[in-house]
């Protein structure tokens, strides 16, 4: 305590020393020691510093006589120091806003934190944050101009600077480190406590004592800032918050090597958005401090996503990204090498403890792999037993004879350890598109086109929806629009030729969709295709606040959403004349907004608009035990809560984090536009939370939460807060409370990766690594609970009674997997689906193409499959540890209807028409049905059979099926293996 009050006193590290020494020497002298040790203790240290103090004055006076100063030394001392100030203010316009402005208003005019708050219109919070912030990157600037923080120290004290003048207060705070600030705070109140009440304390520790303090904004009675000197400050211990670091991120594998080109996700806990940076060569990437605890994604070439907790945002982070363990193997494209193509690994849900907007934002492919030059591939990073799929580029389609289990017709079931995987594909009839602006070629980024292909066969394919690459490239594959062409199409010669593909072409930023269709004479080149986009005009604006100052991270949504404002609060985004404009940024108001002043929008002359306070609406759902309640939320009102009675859009989502579905009805009245009887969804996050941004002051809303089996077990009225406020309210849910617990194994007793647990109506939970599993909720009644998990059999726990803490340990048996063939009796496939009779749970299934079904999760147990043809069912009964069965049918029959003149139109509105073939001699058994669109032949059985042209409805009373013919039919008899084409006329 000595020797930190000398050092306050003398300002000298080694005359401090020796006072220290001088009070020990006074102290040991005493016959009995003091009645108030510490108080004695410090008026000796005072008295002592003080003859300290006046002996190095006199000393430094004398030395000073005996050595006059040479010729010229005031001008030069007075023009060094006129430079060194010159230095100082440039460091300080050299500020980007609002940073320059409020360490101006506070160490060049010197106005206290809470009068720079009322100036600017913002909180002494944001006041203190930026205060922060601005030393901060002002001791960084002075440090890369004088080589070290000591060089430009010693200069400023040297000429004088430090100790008088305007700038004085500044330098004394940026000449301190961390240690020194809080030694200074603590010394500042020990000379409160200890120095007697008639001095006048020494300007020195004054100004010390000041410096350490100026930073803060204290919510104490009394004012920091004005108060004359540190002993009139009436507080507690004091803190000193100190600027947060730069949140470094350095991303490297298991050997240390760093990963580049990484894309890294960083949140913080609570918080609205979720900033996403890549890495560069050295695996490094930096955010913006941020507060308080939060976490990161990693997402990297070939790996798979990685979550990393961080305990603070800010500081440096080494993030290790796992080996674990890989699956890879070989991609073939018919019979080739499937090189450069691009696989996604289907990671499945992501935990909850990752936001809900990024869970969202990566869905199902999260990482991806490019194959090298002879298709080979590899994932690595995968948690050990874990089982997913590997999803392929939209042209390619899986061939029956791919290792693994197909999920699809681009999709293939895989799990880790497997490094020898055979992904055989084969290309589909294509085309590739280049999209570029029109008005300069660029590539137009991030695409979005949707292609319909028709084919020489008069078919047509499903409309195929494409994105672009960052290249402008979309490839665009098409196939039949049924299975049933499936075995025909695996082979590229037996596939019919595209003769048309219609394309819509549209982008962010484009003035409208682009239409483009393309015949057979120029498919047939197999060339890249081009379609140019016009370009919707780009205005400039600038986004400021209600103070004028320049808004970062501000974005416009007109026809897409512009990209982020940068610290100057510049941006551009396209729009048609007349366009609404809807702008906003964190912490500010998203709502229309129109420009400040008649501006042309170019670069020169921007449209301003200025941002205007947000407010928030914070609901935490909580049940009987206090504890979060995961329900399912939602909010309605009779005109919509959002600013401006408008619905939620992307711009809230990118904003707040905050994803809300909501419906309504417009409602549109001269220039005003409503939305009435207003209902959104609620998606809470693990903490049974939500806030919603941006609201219509003042406006009365119901609030409801529902259980898992949607039964209602909350229900509150809420009022909107005003514009700048905050309001939490508490929705108290009436329900038991429950936790289901436990984990999953196999009868080894391995843990299960993957497995999904479901209760009713979509409450779910998956295990992790270990095989465990937690799930939340509300519920009233007992339930049924569902278990499934790739190659393992389903269970199914019935009538189960929820209590507060259940917890529920399963082991699943191994699966047999059978696959099922329709053929007839001369061995031909059959395009008919089989199924499994009274399949119920383990009915699931693949259907692997032209009358083949594979169910992959079979328990170990006879069963019987069955299928329809002709009005007849067939059966087999099969033991499932057999891999394979066969269902054979008699050789069927195919029929077509035509209707000569054209089918009829029904005679009255919920009417339909169809033809419908019957066996001979039966009046009510339907062997088959023909619809005006039917292109298709049926399969029947061979025999005699009437077709009779119908139309049908349902008894308006009952719902009985009436059907009353039209008159037309024909009498046919078909012959096995032959094609019959019945004619009504």
């Amino acid at each position: 305590m000595v020797r930190r009050l000398a050092q306050a006193l003398v300002r000298r590290r080694d005359l401090a020393h020796d006072v220290a020494q001088d009070v020990m020497l006074v102290a040991l002298r005493q016959p009995h020691p003091p009645e108030h040790l510490r108080g004695w203790l410090a008026a000796v240290t005072r008295r002592l510093a003080g003859k300290a103090r006046r002996a190095q004055h006199v000393r430094a006076r004398h030395e000073g006589d005996a050595a006059p100063p040479p010729a010229n030394e005031a001008e030069q001392h007075t023009s060094e120091r006129l430079q060194l100030h010159r230095r100082l203010t440039d460091a300080v316009l050299a500020l980007p806003e609002p940073y320059r402005t409020t360490v101006t208003l506070r160490f060049f005019d010197e106005l206290p934190p809470r009068a720079i708050a009322q100036r600017l219109g913002v909180s002494s919070e944001v006041v203190r944050k930026r205060l922060s912030r601005g030393l901060e990157m002002l001791r960084e600037r002075l440090d890369g101009d004088f080589g070290d923080r000591a060089q430009w120290v010693r200069a400023f004290a040297v000429v004088g600077l430090l100790p008088v003048g305007s700038p004085w207060l500044l330098l004394t705070v940026l000449a301190m480190n961390k240690l020194a600030l809080a030694t200074a705070a603590v010394l500042a109140v020990g000379v409160y406590w200890f120095w007697p009440r008639t001095d006048v304390p020494p300007a020195a520790v004054t100004a010390v004592a000041a410096a350490a303090m100026t930073p803060v904004a204290s919510d104490a009675a009394v004012d920091v800032d004005a108060a004359p000197a540190p002993r009139q400050v009436r507080m507690g211990a004091p803190t000193f918050p100190l600027p947060e670091p730069d949140c470094s991120v350095l991303v490297v594998d298991e050997r240390g090597k760093a990963i580049d080109r990484a894309t890294v996700h960083c949140w913080t806990i609570g918080a609205a958005v979720v900033l996403e940076q890549p890495t560069d060569a050295t695996g490094r990437c930096t955010f913006a401090a941020m507060s308080g605890a939060g976490g990161v994604l990693v997402v990297a070439e070939g790996r798979y996503p990685h979550h990393a907790a961080l305990p603070r945002c800010g500081g440096q982070h080494r993030i290790v990204m796992p080996d674990g363990e890989s699956c890879g193997g070989r991609l073939l494209v018919d019979g080739r090498e499937g090189e450069g193509w691009r696989l996604w690994l289907n990671c499945g849900e992501f935990a909850d403890v990752l936001p809900s907007a990024l869970r969202r934002q990566l869905g199902w492919r999260a990482t991806s792999v490019r194959c090298d030059g002879r298709g080979y591939f590899q994932f690595v990073g995968l948690p050990k037993g874990w089982r997913g799929s590997i999803a392929l580029p939209q042209p390619l389609w899986l061939l029956p004879e791919s290792g693994g289990t197909r999920e699809g017709h681009d999709g293939l079931a895989v799990r880790a350890g497997v490094r020898d995987l055979r992904v055989a594909t084969t290309l589909l009839p294509h085309v590739t598109v280049r999209v570029v602006w029109a008005d300069d070629g660029t590539p137009v980024a991030n695409a979005d086109a949707t292609f319909y292909g028709r084919f020489d066969d008069d078919t047509d394919s499903v409309g195929v929806a494409v994105a672009g690459d960052r290249d402008g490239v979309c490839i665009c594959g098409f196939c039949p629009g049924t299975d049933s062409a499936y075995p025909r199409w695996c082979t590229p010669a037996n596939r019919a030729a595209l003769v048309r593909v219609e394309a819509n072409v549209s982008a962010n930023g484009s003035d409208g969709t682009v239409e483009q269709t393309w015949n057979r004479r120029e498919l047939a080149h197999d060339d890249e295709f081009l379609v140019r986009l016009p370009r919707a005009r780009r205005l400039h604006f600038l986004a400021v606040d209600i103070a004028g100052q320049p808004v970062a991270g501000a974005r416009v949504q007109t026809q897409g959403l512009s990209e982020p404002t940068g610290r100057d609060g510049r941006g551009t985004f396209a729009a048609k004349d007349g366009t609404e404009v809807l702008i906003g940024a964190p912490g500010h108001r998203i709502s229309f907004c129109q420009a400040m002043r008649y501006a042309a929008g170019s670069e020169q002359d921007p449209l301003v608009y200025e941002l205007l306070d947000d407010n928030s609406l914070t609901l935490r759902f909580v049940g009987l035990d206090k504890a979060p309640a995961r329900v399912r939320g939602s909010m309605h009102s009779d005109l919509s809560f959002f600013a401006g009675n408008r619905v939620a859009t992307d711009i809230d989502r990118v904003l707040t984090g905050v994803s809300v579905g909501g419906s309504g009805q417009p409602e549109t009245s001269g220039d005003l536009r409503r939305w009435r009887n207003y209902k959104c969804s609620l998606d809470l996050d693990v903490g049974g939370t939500i806030t919603l941004h941006s609201l219509e002051p003042g406006q009365r809303c119901e609030v409801v939460g529902y259980d898992a089996g949607l039964t209602e077990v909350a229900r509150q009225e809420v009022v909107t807060p005003a514009f700048g406020e905050h309001t939490e309210v508490v929705v108290r849910v009436q329900g038991v409370s429950f936790r289901l617990h436990g984990r999953i194994r196999d009868r080894a007793d391995r843990p299960i990766v993957g497995a999904v647990l479901r209760l009713a109506h979509g409450l779910k939970a998956s295990t992790d690594s270990r095989g465990e599993y937690e799930m939340r909720g509300f519920t009233r009644d007992a339930t049924d609970i569902t278990v499934r998990a790739n190659g393992y059999v389903a269970q199914q726990l019935s009538n189960m009674a929820l209590v507060r803490d259940i917890g529920l340990n399963l082991k699943l048996d191994d699966a047999s997997p059978v696959t099922v063939r329709v053929l007839d009796e001369r061995g031909s496939s059959l395009p008919i689906q089989a199924k499994l009779d009274g399949g119920g749970l383990h009915d699931v299934f693949d259907v692997l193409g032209n009358g083949c079904v594979r169910w992959p999760n079979l328990p170990a147990d006879l069963v019987t499959f069955t299928c329809r043809l002709g009005g007849r069912t067939f059966s087999v009964r099969h033991d499932t540890r057999m891999p394979e069965a066969v269902l054979r049918v008699p050789v069927p029959a195919r029929l077509s209807v035509v209707m000569t003149g054209g089918w009829p139109e029904p005679s009255r509105e919920g009417v339909g028409v169809r033809a419908v073939a019957r066996p001979a001699g039966s009046a009510n058994e339907v062997a088959a049905e023909f619809y005006a669109d039917d292109i298709v032949a049926k399969l029947l059985l061979p025999g005699a059979y009437r077709v009779d042209l119908v139309e049908f409805w349902r008894s308006e009373r009952d719902g009985t099926p009436t059907e009353r013919s039209l008159g037309r039919a024909a009498e046919i008899t078909l012959r096995a293996g032959e094609h019959t084409t019945a004619a009504l006329r």
